[in-house]
């Protein structure tokens, strides 16, 4: 089998997916953007701006970008000079570009983070992982929630039933959106995950994974399709 065999199809964000997308035809692999999920802003408590903080915590490019707008528009650009702990590399990526000139590549395990350090966390209405939870001294700040797709046009239901679809998911939210919308039960499914987490969510729906990254990046969910497809008879 091979990736012309498939519809690729993305389910993130409008933005998410162009970046995907542009990843994707530099290989040579054509996709469908089908987002799941659309980006509201939330207001903000700009009080919290004015607390002292030690260090920043981002494991979203949305809200990296949101919370810059925040900042740039109450002059809080200290921010960007503060310690900052990035979840994945498109992550750092993002903040690196967005000026943040003290950050750290980490993956998703809170020992790397200072306990003594009072850090904010902008992100998400909803969060994979719940840093807080654990550490008291980590504040949640939510810039932005996420909100699912409600229907599908019938043009794209028609690109959907054109060949079997084989479907990059980087959140569960995305994949309680694709289920509430009935397209694993509607059209053949080859469900690709971002991460273990993901991977889980797919499979409470009783739905095989075709292929699941080492690595929380459309990098490594390619290299990981490239394994699976060359398994496949």
């Amino acid at each position: 089998m091979k990736w012309s065999d498939y519809n690729v199809v993305l389910t993130r964000t409008v933005q998410g997916n162009k970046e995907w997308s542009k990843y994707l035809s530099d290989l040579g692999i054509n996709s469908v953007s089908l987002p799941m999920l659309n980006i509201v802003e939330k207001e903000i408590d700009y009080t919290t701006l004015l607390q002292p903080w030690d260090a920043l915590i981002f494991t979203s490019s949305n809200a990296i970008t949101i919370f810059t707008n925040h900042i740039s528009l109450q002059g809080h650009m200290y921010f960007k000079s503060l310690p900052s702990y990035c979840i994945g590399s498109q992550t750092y990526q993002v903040a690196q570009e967005l000026g943040y000139n003290n950050l750290l590549l980490i993956n998703d395990d809170e020992r790397q983070f200072h306990k003594e350090a009072k850090i904010l966390w902008p992100c998400a209405n909803s969060v994979i992982k719940d840093y807080d939870v654990n550490y008291r001294y980590i504040v949640k700040l939510v810039v932005y929630e996420t909100v699912e797709t409600k229907q599908l046009s019938i043009t794209d239901r028609q690109i959907l039933s054109a060949r079997p679809i084989l479907c990059f998911f980087a959140s569960p939210s995305a994949v309680f959106a694709w289920k509430n919308l009935d397209l694993f039960n509607s059209y053949t499914n080859f469900a690709v995950a971002i991460g273990n987490t993901t991977a889980a969510a797919i499979s409470t729906l009783n739905i095989p994974v075709f292929a699941t990254a080492n690595q929380p990046n459309i990098e490594a969910m390619v290299v990981a399709v490239e394994q699976s497809l060359a398994n496949t008879i």
